[in-house]
Formats: structure tokens, sequence, C-alpha cells
């Protein structure tokens, strides 16, 4: 994706609009943007997961864009393209935006155990925690920020578990009932799914609620 510098720096208020997996980049952008004197929001289509407690900028996101705005920009890139516009463009990537950089690596890479994982990424992250990324806030974020709840729900959803396709899928089933019990979300079922992930012979999660495929989650 081409980041339009331009538009974003002539705009005089600009929203950013992020979703759950692109709210790290956001926050880096914003970051940037602030840097710029600019007047900047950070909206988000859904309530930021847990996980992001320690995300620079988090205590700023909203849900509704201001009439302000004369700019809603859409962020549709992904972390290494971001990461070398900033580069490009010879910008001081101070702290925050290294944090928020360093959050948005280890959940496109799934914590650098995707397939797509090389020397180059690692060697981004190196330089980031140069730059002062604090990675180990990052981690124990990412790592350490399941729910009881979450733990409740995984529990119901293994006991009820069917591998097929031998061996290689995994469909979990997930009722309304079965949230309202545990007390988890949806979204709770992401960390769920990866870990199926790691289950010997299995490339896909197919997660149903009420019958109806929710989600696919592939190796």
């Amino acid at each position: 994706m081409n980041i339009a510098k331009e538009t974003l720096l002539n705009a005089d208020h600009c929203t950013l609009v992020v979703d759950d997996t692109t709210l790290p980049l956001g926050s880096a952008l914003y970051t940037w943007l602030l840097m710029h004197h600019k007047k900047v929001s950070l909206v988000a289509t859904k309530k930021p997961s847990r996980k992001y407690g320690a995300l620079p900028w988090i205590d700023k996101v909203r849900y509704e864009v201001k009439k302000s705005s004369d700019l809603v920009y859409e962020l549709r890139c992904n972390v290494q393209e971001l990461h070398q516009f900033f580069i490009q463009n010879n910008a001081k990537i101070n702290a925050k935006i290294a944090t928020a950089l360093c959050y948005g690596y280890i959940i496109e890479y799934n914590f650098f155990t995707s397939n797509k994982t090389d020397g180059i990424i690692f060697a981004s992250i190196a330089q980031l925690i140069d730059q002062g990324a604090d990675f180990h806030l990052c981690k124990r974020d990412l790592v350490m920020s399941r729910s009881l709840a979450s733990v409740r729900l995984q529990g119901y959803l293994f006991q009820t578990m069917m591998q097929k396709n031998n061996g290689t899928q995994i469909c979990l089933y997930v009722t309304d009932e079965l949230l309202e019990l545990s007390g988890a979300t949806l979204d709770d079922c992401d960390a769920i799914m990866e870990e199926c992930l790691k289950i010997v012979h299995v490339q896909e999660v197919v997660l149903y609620k009420n019958d109806t495929i929710i989600t696919i989650l592939k190796d």
C-alpha cells in the first residue's frame, strides 16, 4: 500500500480508522502526525482487545468520527509497509512509534511463528528495541492478557471440539449460552483458535456459532 504522506499532512484534522489488527499501526501513525503538529483522531471500528493495555495512545481511541475531521483515513497497510514509510521519510522513530510497531510485528507474525518470519523481521525488531521499543511490555501484554473467562471458555470448547480431514482441521462450536456461562466474548475465541493451531498436524481451525462459520484460521 502506498501511504499518502501529503494527503495526511495537508489535512486540518485527520481521523485514522483502524480495526483490532491495525490498531498498533494507527498508534504509530498517530504519533508521527502529532510530531508534525497535526490534529489527529484515532477511531476504532470496535472496542480494542484487552491485549492492547499498554499500547501508546490506547486511551485516545474513539468510536465515532468527529464532524470537524476533513480526512478519514482507513489504515490498510501492513507493519513492514508502515515501518518502511517512516524510514524512507527520515522520520524520527521515538519510543512510542517503536513500541507500537513492535506490537504490530508480534501480532502480524504470530509471535514470530509464522512461516513468513525471516531475518529481516528479527532485524527490524532489534532496530526498534534500539530506538526505545519496550519489547518486554509488548510481549507481556500480548502473551499474558487472557482473562479467566477466556480460560473457562477454552475448557468448554476443548471438550466439544472435533478434529476432521485426517486431523488437519479442528472445528470449535460456541453458542450464546456458552458465552454467557463462561463470561467470555467472541473476541476471546481468537486466542483459543491460536492454541488449536499448535496441535500436531492441525493446519486450520474453524469457529462455528449456532451452526454458522464465524472465523477460519489457517496455519
